[in-house]
């Protein structure tokens, strides 16, 4: 409707839905610089977890997403959140198109406080105010001057406070359909797509070397009493004691991360130790289990990764008294996550 450039249009938008005044120079060649940095490749390879932790610090104080946040600003869970142009233009320019409903309030009580922010309710006597931090109620006889300006409570120059890689989280995890790990939680499973989101599948994973055996992916939808990332898994089959599998995964930041792992539980599995890099993680795990189940969500703790290539290596050390004597090892995933502070 802005772009029939109406005066009389543009007039009637402002009165009935809020302030619409597009983008300004400097904000659309902002906007610009940050679609040119934030490419598909690198918002594929960002940390949905670090955006989280971005979200948590600079918006959930207003917005709430996927159930958690404030109540100030819209609920932007159903908004058009995975188009890059639209996210943009709302953080970089949040004064462009502002609704009725979020535009900024100041007020000037006689006793000279000044308070800013959204009108909750009003009525003859009263005006209750929501600000950053609190409601607060004002009579009106206590009020000397109440304004209503064309800008939004949101500040401008957000991004501008955050590094690259925060800024790349975050635009990730607001394009997520679904709420993502906080740092130093597990991976969550996502029932529709019947797969953990970010997860290094092990049938994926390149075989580096093995001293035995054979590697190789095995579906899993007929073990009805757990569920595997992708419903495959890494198999390792006929290795001994002593027996190494070496797999190669691939790191996109040169930095610690928690790295996280699923293997698989049943009456012929053997006992395993995993070593990151070269280096023993956690001590040895013993796989048995009457039931075909996964270990459910393992930390092997913090690690410093390189970017691109890195080896997780799996040895066989024994089996369990109770065990088969196969000495079997499955891997469901890897995946790697931001850690706690």
């Amino acid at each position: 409707m802005v772009s029939f450039e109406s005066k009389e249009i543009n007039e009637l938008l402002n009165r009935v839905w809020g302030t619409i005044r597009g983008t300004d120079k400097d904000k659309a060649e902002e906007i610009a610089r940050f679609k040119q940095m934030l490419t598909p490749p690198v918002l594929k390879n960002a940390q949905p977890s670090l955006g989280r932790q971005v979200f948590k610090k600079t918006c959930a104080q207003c917005h709430t997403l996927f159930g958690a946040g404030g109540k100030i600003g819209p609920d932007i869970t159903g908004s058009n959140r995975a188009d890059l142009d639209y996210i943009l233009e709302n953080i970089v320019a949040p004064n462009a198109v502002v609704g009725r409903d979020y535009l900024m309030t100041s007020i000037k009580t006689k006793d000279e406080r000044l308070l800013t922010g959204l009108i909750a309710d009003q009525n003859d006597q009263r005006v209750t105010l929501q600000t950053t931090e609190e409601l607060i109620v004002v009579a009106r006889a206590d009020i000397e001057e109440m304004k209503t300006t064309e800008n939004s409570m949101m500040p401008e120059g957000l991004l501008g406070t955050l590094k690259e890689s925060e800024v790349a989280g975050l635009i990730a995890y607001l394009a997520s359909p679904m709420q993502v790990p906080s740092p130093g939680e597990g991976p969550v499973y996502d029932p529709k797509a019947n797969r953990v989101p970010g997860a290094l599948e092990g049938e994926t994973l390149r075989v580096v070397s093995k001293t035995g055996g054979q590697a190789g992916p095995q579906k899993m939808n007929s073990f009805r009493d757990d569920k595997w990332s992708g419903v495959d898994q890494l198999w390792w089959t006929g290795g001994k004691p002593k027996d190494k599998l070496i797999l190669e995964f691939d790191s996109q930041t040169e930095a610690k991360q928690e790295v996280f792992i699923v293997l698989t539980k049943a009456r012929d599995y053997g006992i395993v130790q995993l070593s990151i890099n070269g280096e023993k993680v956690g001590e040895p795990f013993d796989l048995y289990n009457p039931q075909v189940v996964t270990t459910g969500i393992i930390s092997l703790g913090s690690s410093s990764l390189k970017i691109g290539k890195n080896q997780v290596e799996l040895e066989i050390t024994g089996k369990n008294p109770k065990a088969v004597s196969s000495y079997m090892v499955g891997l469901d995933y890897l995946w790697l996550g931001v850690p706690a502070n």
